[in-house]
C-alpha cells in the first residue's frame, strides 16, 4: 500500500523568503506539482534551514515518482531534525515504494512510532511495520544462495597445535519469533565453528545454537553452566555471536537478543552483555576473548530498537574493567549498525574475520588490524559507517590473546 503524503500549510513556515514558500503550495494543490517543485527550491535557496519547503519539495518529487530525489530531501530534513515525525514517514513510504529497501522501512516506521501521536497515523504504522515484517520473513524463507564465498569454498587445514582444553560457544540467530530476520547469522556461526575444530578445536569443546536453539534460557544454560563446566586452568575461551543486538535507552547498556527475544519486553527477555563479561570475567582460565557480529543502535542493521522507545548511545561496557584476560572485538562501535555483504553471504564483519584467519592471523590485535580497515572500506560502500572496535585497544593487548597456536 502507498500512502498518501500530506503538503503543510503556509502558516508553518517561518522562512523570510514565505512568497516562493506560498507560491509552492498554491501550485501543488492545482496540481502543478513541477512548478510547485521549482517554488519549493527557490525558496530553499533564499533559506536552506527552512524545513517546510524541504519536507514538500520531497513530497512533490515522490508524486512525480522521483523517488530517489524525494528520498534525498527527507533524509535532509531528518539531519536537521531527527525527530521530525512526518519526515521519517514519508521517507518510509519513498523506501518501500522504491523497492529493495523493505528492511530500511520497517526500521524508519518503528522510529517513526515512537513519536506518532495522530491515531490514523499510528495506524496506518502499525500496519506498514506488519507488512513489512511479514514481507521480511517470508524473503528469508525463499532466499536461495548464490555462490560460496572464497571462505566457504573449502574448509581449509590450518596447520594448528590442537588444544584439547580450549572451548568455544558459537551462536547464531538470523530467525526471530517476533522480530525480523539477521540476514546471514546462521551461515555465520555455521562457519565460524567450522573454522575452530579446524584450528584445534575438539569438536566436543564447540557448542553451537542456531536460530531456535538459541533461547534466552538456552543461552543462559550455556553462558553460566557449559563453558564453567567445561573450562580447565589453561584454557583459552571463545564466545562468538552473530545476531540482533538491543540498548536499553535510560541506561545505554547493551543487550544480546536470543531467538525468543520479545521488542516490548526486551529487558526480560534479552540477554545483557553487562552479565555476559561479568560470568565470563569470573572463569580461571588463560583468556577469553569476545567476538560479537551484531550493534546496539536499535536504527537497522543487527540492532533492534526496544518497542516505544527511541535509539540511544550504547554504553560498551569495558571488559579490561570486568577482568585482565578479557578481550571483546565487536562488529561496530556503539552508535554504528553492522553491515551484511548480499555477494558473501556473511555478515560484513564476520567474513573478513574469517578471511584473516584464512590468512594466517593469530594473534587477536593482528586480526583486529586486518578486519578494520577493509571492514571500513567496504560498508563505505554501502553509504555505512561501520568501524570494528577492540577492547582492550590494540597496542594494550597486542601479543596477548592468540586465538590458535601454529605447528612449528
Amino acid at each position: 500500500m502507498i500512502l498518501v503524503l500530506g503538503f503543510l500549510t503556509a502558516s508553518c513556515a517561518s522562512s523570510p523568503d514565505v512568497a516562493h514558500f506560498k507560491e509552492g503550495v498554491a501550485l501543488a494543490k492545482g496540481g502543478q506539482l513541477n512548478e510547485a517543485a521549482a517554488a519549493y527550491a527557490a525558496a530553499l535557496e533564499a533559506n536552506p534551514g527552512l524545513i517546510e519547503a524541504r519536507l514538500n519539495l520531497g513530497t512533490a518529487l515522490y508524486k512525480q515518482g522521483r523517488l530517489t530525489q524525494a528520498e534525498r530531501e527527507f533524509r535532509l530534513v531528518l539531519s536537521q531534525d531527527p525527530e521530525h515525525v512526518v519526515a521519517r514517514e514519508n521517507l518510509a513510504t519513498t523506501l518501500e515504494a522504491k523497492g529493495g529497501y523493505d528492511e530500511e522501512a520497517y526500521q524508519q516506521w518503528r522510529l517513526a512510532l515512537v513519536n506518532e501521536t495522530r491515531p490514523e497515523w499510528r495506524e496506518r504504522g502499525k500496519g506498514a511495520v506488519e507488512r513489512l515484517e511479514s514481507r521480511l520473513r517470508a524473503a528469508a524463507d525463499q532466499e536461495v544462495g548464490g555462490p560460496l564465498s572464497d571462505v566457504d569454498t573449502t574448509l581449509p587445514k590450518f596447520a594448528a597445535i590442537p588444544r584439547p582444553n580450549d572451548i568455544a560457544l558459537v551462536i547464531g540467530i538470523e530467525k526471530y519469533q517476533k522480530l525480523i530476520p539477521a540476514r546471514h547469522a546462521r551461515a555465520d556461526a555455521e562457519q565460524v565453528a567450522n573454522y575452530l575444530r579446524a584450528l584445534g578445536y575438539a569438536p566436543r569443546n564447540v557448542e553451537v545454537l542456531l536460530n531456535e536453539r538459541a533461547t534466552q534460557a538456552a543461552i543462559r544454560l550455556a553462558l553460566e553452566r557449559w563453558v564453567p563446566d567445561h573450562v580447565r586452568g589453561d584454557s583459552r575461551v571463545l564466545v562468538y555471536y552473530s545476531g540482533h543486538g538491543s540498548v536499553n535507552p535510560a541506561t545505554g547498556e547493551t543487550y544480546l537478543v536470543p531467538h525468543d527475544g520479545d521488542p516490548a519486553y526486551l529487558l526480560n527477555t534479552a540477554y545483557p552483555t553487562k552479565m555476559l563479561y561479568a560470568k565470563l570475567a569470573d572463569l580461571n582460565v588463560k583468556q577469553v576473548v569476545v567476538t560479537l557480529d551484531s550493534c546496539f543502535s536499535g536504527q537497522g542493521g543487527r540492532s533492534v530498537l526496544m518497542e516505544g522507545v527511541r535509539p540511544a548511545v550504547a554504553k560498551i561496557e569495558d571488559p579490561v574493567l570486568a577482568s585482565r584476560h578479557l578481550a571483546v572485538l565487536a562488529a561496530a562501535e556503539g552508535t554504528q549498525i553492522s553491515t551484511i555483504s548480499k555477494a558473501k553471504q556473511h555478515g560484513l564483519f564476520t567474513y573478513y574475520w574469517l578471511k584473516a584467519l584464512l590468512d594466517g592471523q593469530q594473534d587477536l590485535a593482528a586480526i583486529y588490524d586486518y578486519v578494520a580497515p577493509k571492514v571500513q572500506d567496504e560498508a563505505k560502500l554501502q553509504n555505512v559507517d561501520q568501524s570494528p572496535s577492540l577492547r582492550p585497544g590494540a597496542e594494550q593487548i597486542r601479543g596477548k590473546f592468540a586465538l590458535w597456536d601454529k605447528q612449528r
